[in-house]
Protein backbone atom coordinates (compact mmCIF):
# COMPACT_ATOMS: atom_id res chain seq x y z
CA UNK A 1 0.00 0.00 0.00
CA UNK A 2 2.84 2.29 0.55
CA UNK A 3 4.75 1.28 -2.24
CA UNK A 4 1.62 2.32 -4.21
CA UNK A 5 1.23 5.54 -2.53
CA UNK A 6 4.50 6.72 -3.04
CA UNK A 7 4.16 5.76 -6.94
CA UNK A 8 1.13 7.95 -7.09
CA UNK A 9 3.35 10.88 -5.65
CA UNK A 10 6.11 10.52 -7.85
CA UNK A 11 3.84 10.38 -10.40
CA UNK A 12 2.29 13.77 -9.82
CA UNK A 13 5.68 15.38 -9.21
CA UNK A 14 6.68 14.43 -12.78
CA UNK A 15 3.79 15.87 -14.42
CA UNK A 16 4.41 19.16 -11.89
CA UNK A 17 8.16 19.11 -13.03
CA UNK A 18 7.24 18.79 -16.61
CA UNK A 19 4.51 21.20 -16.81
CA UNK A 20 6.47 23.62 -15.36
CA UNK A 21 9.79 23.20 -17.41
CA UNK A 22 7.45 22.66 -20.78
CA UNK A 23 6.08 26.30 -19.55
CA UNK A 24 9.73 27.53 -19.29
CA UNK A 25 11.03 26.29 -22.07
CA UNK A 26 8.52 26.95 -24.50
CA UNK A 27 10.28 30.46 -24.57
CA UNK A 28 13.13 29.06 -26.19
CA UNK A 29 11.43 25.86 -28.34
CA UNK A 30 8.35 25.80 -28.26
CA UNK A 31 7.21 23.06 -30.79
CA UNK A 32 9.69 20.18 -28.32
CA UNK A 33 6.57 19.53 -26.32
CA UNK A 34 4.41 18.57 -29.07
CA UNK A 35 7.54 16.43 -30.21
CA UNK A 36 8.71 14.65 -26.99
CA UNK A 37 5.67 13.70 -25.32
CA UNK A 38 7.58 11.55 -22.47
CA UNK A 39 8.09 13.92 -19.61
CA UNK A 40 11.45 12.12 -18.55
CA UNK A 41 12.73 12.24 -22.53
CA UNK A 42 11.46 15.59 -22.68
CA UNK A 43 13.72 17.04 -19.61
CA UNK A 44 16.50 15.47 -20.63
CA UNK A 45 16.19 16.58 -24.32
CA UNK A 46 15.98 20.00 -22.57
CA UNK A 47 19.03 19.25 -20.90
CA UNK A 48 20.89 18.51 -23.34
CA UNK A 49 19.80 20.82 -25.76
CA UNK A 50 19.70 24.00 -23.56
CA UNK A 51 20.46 27.72 -24.92
CA UNK A 52 21.84 26.38 -28.16
CA UNK A 53 21.54 28.64 -30.98
CA UNK A 54 21.79 28.23 -34.54
CA UNK A 55 23.06 24.73 -35.81
CA UNK A 56 22.04 21.96 -33.69
CA UNK A 57 24.17 19.96 -35.29
CA UNK A 58 26.94 20.15 -32.92
CA UNK A 59 24.65 18.19 -29.97
CA UNK A 60 22.98 15.62 -32.10
CA UNK A 61 25.41 12.92 -31.13
CA UNK A 62 23.85 13.46 -27.14
CA UNK A 63 20.67 13.03 -28.64
CA UNK A 64 21.27 10.02 -30.25
CA UNK A 65 19.04 7.92 -27.55
CA UNK A 66 16.17 9.46 -29.02
CA UNK A 67 14.60 7.15 -31.96
CA UNK A 68 15.61 8.69 -35.64
CA UNK A 69 12.34 9.70 -36.90
CA UNK A 70 11.90 11.76 -33.35
CA UNK A 71 15.71 13.36 -33.66
CA UNK A 72 14.72 14.24 -37.35
CA UNK A 73 12.04 16.01 -36.26
CA UNK A 74 13.85 17.89 -33.20
CA UNK A 75 16.23 18.24 -35.56
CA UNK A 76 14.11 19.62 -38.32
CA UNK A 77 11.92 21.79 -35.89
CA UNK A 78 14.11 22.89 -34.55
CA UNK A 79 16.10 24.86 -37.32
CA UNK A 80 13.00 26.23 -38.23
CA UNK A 81 11.74 27.41 -34.20
CA UNK A 82 11.65 31.24 -33.89
CA UNK A 83 12.09 30.85 -29.92
CA UNK A 84 14.57 33.23 -28.60
CA UNK A 85 17.59 32.94 -25.96
CA UNK A 86 16.96 31.76 -22.54
CA UNK A 87 18.79 34.52 -20.22
CA UNK A 88 20.33 33.11 -17.01
CA UNK A 89 17.49 32.85 -14.55
CA UNK A 90 15.44 31.13 -17.21
CA UNK A 91 17.66 28.99 -17.94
Amino acid sequence: MQTNDYLKHIDNDILIVHKQLRDLYQIKFSELESIILNPVDYAKAVSIIGNTSGDISKIVEYLSWMPNSTLMSVTVSFSASTGRQLNEKEL
